[in-house]
């Protein structure tokens, strides 16, 4: 037990979760909904997803048109006049009808400008474009990885939850154990008091039921471990009460399908399969990407113009061109990056042929784990009735004074034994379909 909630002791949740129809009451499903809302590690997976989308949405900026805007305003120590060295006398002006002054003026004290730039990239939209393939194979990668996160945290939680029901029926059986106990103390005294038994038949039955008794001390303290470890997992306070409630019905339900049918549905519902597959897109983005980088930057350009301030230069100018840019030589550089990138295809690849072999081999173990419990439940079915049985003869003989106190102490003791059996493996096939669902991915965990 301890290996199993040792995480949760790693932090406690703050703040109160999400509350089900009844305050202690709580359903597999809502413990399952509650915390993986309140995981952090979702969250953290939430927050990759979401950085990846910022990235798409960034890449996807880059390939339209830019504009840009510039300006400043200078304010010198004087103005600028130019003296053009003589002055014509004014008869002369008059008789030529010009009127030409003896200086100009060139440069206010204070100047300024304003452009405005449009450009837009050609031949590096391909570069571009396979950016955000990458970006937005990245968010798909994201979501399957807090997907696959969230799938194990319900796993964990199920875990505890069929742990939590388990020790609640032992405490049950033990009850039971203990009344049964009691009810043949009672006999053996009246026995010893006729003189028809032995003080040990007495003595035998009262170590028994401190045996029992101390048996469901164990049994509570384990519940209250329990309990507390499911409400850390739902962010609530240790000491809150939790009753569970138990979805497990006999006869169970069979296995659905065959172990081929189990790795059909793994390989096209799994979350991890899901985001390995999204990785070796990324890789063929990225290798485009580098086949882009080869080619030549063209680029189309357009510019506005105002100026003020000065006398030698056009108020209003603009212009419409493009730009190329082309290091055509660079001694196999971009050549290699382009292999590099294959070579990240390959070990993508290899990465989702890996992860298949790995899904093949968590399905097969969950469904013949599955299959193997639901034998186990069968055998402990037929062992609680023969358990049964054998103790109400021994009991009956006992009364009848042809049985010891001994042959009905391990009659209950086997009886006791046979319904803990049942139960740990009634739960145990739950939790093992549980297991199943998680390999095969089909257990809804919310988006």
């Amino acid at each position: 037990m301890r290996g199993t909630w040792a995480w949760v002791a790693m932090g406690v949740a703050v703040g109160a979760a999400a509350r089900p129809a009844r305050a202690d009451e709580w359903t597999l499903d809502e413990a399952i909904r509650v915390a993986v809302q309140r995981s952090h590690e979702v969250r953290m997976g939430d927050l990759e997803r979401e950085k990846a989308g910022d990235q798409r949405m960034s890449a996807l900026g880059q390939m339209g048109p830019k504009l840009g805007v510039s300006g400043k305003v200078l304010r010198w120590d004087q103005g600028t006049d130019v003296n053009l060295g003589f002055e014509i006398p004014d008869p002369v002006k008059q008789q030529l009808g010009i009127d030409l002054p003896s200086s100009m003026h060139v440069m206010d004290q204070t100047t300024g400008d304003l452009s405005f730039t449009v450009t837009q990239p050609l031949t590096p939209l391909l570069s571009l474009y396979a950016l955000y393939r990458v970006q937005g194979d990245a968010e798909q990668a994201a979501m399957a990885a807090r997907q696959t996160r969230a799938q194990g945290v319900a796993y964990q939680v199920a875990e505890a939850f069929f742990g939590l029901l388990k020790l609640r029926k032992a405490r049950e059986t033990a009850e039971q154990a203990r009344a049964q106990v009691e009810a043949h103390l009672k006999t053996a005294r009246a026995f010893y008091d006729q003189g028809y038994v032995q003080k040990d038949d007495v003595l035998r039955a009262e170590v028994a039921l401190a045996r029992v008794r101390e048996g469901i001390e164990q049994v509570t303290s384990g519940i209250e471990v329990t309990t507390a470890a499911v409400n850390l997992m739902l962010g609530r306070p240790m000491d809150e009460g939790l009753t569970p409630v138990d979805p497990c019905e006999d006869p169970p339900p069979p296995l659905d399908g065959s172990l081929e049918e189990a790795l059909e549905r793994a390989y096209a519902r799994r979350p991890d399969v899901r985001e390995v597959s999204h990785r070796v897109e990324m890789a063929r983005a990225g290798r485009l990407a580098a086949i882009g980088a080869m080619l030549p930057t063209l680029a189309a350009a357009f510019n506005w113009t105002r100026q003020w301030g000065s006398e030698f230069q056009r108020k209003t100018s603009y212009f419409l061109g493009g730009t190329l840019q082309w290091n055509f030589w660079e001694w196999g550089a971009q050549y290699h990056q382009v292999r590099a990138a294959d070579r990240d295809i390959a070990r993508a690849l290899e990465a989702q042929a890996a992860i298949r072999d790995l899904v093949a081999l968590d399905v097969k173990r969950a469904y013949t784990q599955a299959r193997l419990a639901l034998t186990t439940l069968e055998t402990a079915r037929k062992a609680v009735t023969q358990a049964e049985e054998s103790h109400r003869i021994a009991t009956k003989k006992y009364e009848q004074r042809v049985a010891t106190s001994m042959e009905v102490l391990d009659a209950e003791s086997a009886l006791t034994g046979a319904r803990n059996s049942y139960h740990e493996s009634l739960y145990s096939y739950y939790l093992a379909l549980e297991n199943l669902k998680r390999a095969t991915g089909e257990r809804e965990v919310g988006r």
